[in-house]
């Protein structure tokens, strides 16, 4: 789909290049990351609305009004997600380094979108407010962070630092022959297309850290703070299917891990303080292991139903739970 979609945008900026020419419908723009032979500004008719989507955090596709000596601007946000934008005037595309599609489209709803989704937002996040979830993933508007204490950020990597490179009989005996071979990488998969849905989504986060059995398998665990809780722990395994798919079905250029056999959560519960002098003591926490059974038709079932909500023209009614949904109500009856 990739190859077929730059093959027509080489054709179609190409003729642009010797004879110009115009596009009089609503146009979708997807910057997806790649590269781009054609680097050549291009004058382009826009008579209509027009979506631009960020897969990546910082948008390449760049605009410039009529005159080619005046400078580029980014037209989509900063953040990943999509952009309206109204234009009725020409336009010089700028084709600068990565790849924009250029799509012709007779509706907006007609369009193919193809979500970034974060494992990490797929417990918490869709869990606790879909309409939170939807705002995030369709429009980038994401809820207003809480900084994390520096204190966990600090023990996180504190844990991490000390497993890195170790066998795998020191992280839990319940676990076979291996060694930690990666610790926060990054991951992104291929698109993800379902039947009976017409959008797309791919995966796109970073893992705790992965080991590297005996057999050439791969293992991905998560580490947590606390004791193991059941209710979480259905959450969680959403969290770790995903990087255990963007691993075995990784985008070009992406970390590629395969087979993921094993998958779980490594539990970190303080138990007792041992202070060796007046100026020095340390913490002990009890271990718990949490093997996630792998099953890719349950998660393809899940990515399903996120697409379900996605793919909707309006954001879902707001969860009655949900406190920043219901501070924003709040504002509005004042």
């Amino acid at each position: 789909m990739m190859k077929t979609r730059l093959t027509v945008l080489m054709v179609v900026l190409l003729g642009l290049i010797f004879f110009g020419g115009s596009i009089e419908k609503n146009v979708a723009v997807n910057n997806s990351g790649g590269r781009l032979d054609v680097k050549n500004p291009q004058n382009i008719l826009l008579e209509s609305r027009i979506i631009v989507q960020n897969t990546v955090d910082v948008s390449l596709v760049k605009f410039q009004e009529s005159s080619l000596e005046k400078e580029f601007f980014p037209l989509a946000p900063q953040k990943a997600g999509y952009s309206e934008v109204t234009v009725a005037s020409n336009l010089v595309f700028g084709n600068t380094e990565e790849n924009c599609f250029v799509e012709e489209g007779s509706s907006l709803e007609n369009r193919e979108m193809n979500y970034k989704l974060s494992p990490s937002d797929f417990a918490f996040l869709y869990e606790g407010c879909k309409r939170c979830y939807y705002l995030k993933v369709v429009h980038g508007i994401s809820q207003p962070s809480i900084p994390l204490p520096a204190i966990f950020t600090r023990m996180a990597a504190l844990l991490k630092n000390h497993y890195d490179g170790k066998s795998t009989k020191e992280l839990h005996p319940d676990l076979g022959p291996g060694r930690v071979k990666y610790g926060e990488k990054y991951v992104q998969s291929n698109p993800i297309q379902l039947p009976s849905h017409n959008v797309t989504c791919f995966i796109n986060g970073r893992f705790d850290i992965v080991v590297e059995f005996e057999d050439k398998t791969y293992g991905v665990i998560d580490f947590k703070t606390g004791k193991p809780n059941e209710e979480y722990l259905n959450l969680y395994k959403r969290q770790l299917h995903a990087y255990a798919y963007a691993l075995e079905n990784p985008a070009p250029g992406a970390l590629k891990l395969s087979p993921v056999t094993r998958m779980g959560l490594l539990y970190f519960y303080p138990s007792k303080i041992d202070q060796e002098n007046l100026e020095s003591l340390s913490y002990q926490a009890e271990i718990h292991w949490e093997e996630i059974p792998k099953d890719e038709e349950w998660f393809l079932e899940f990515i399903g139903e996120v697409l379900g909500v996605l793919e909707s023209s309006q954001p879902p009614a707001p969860s009655p739970d949900c406190e920043w949904c219901r501070y924003i109500g709040e504002l509005e009856n004042i």
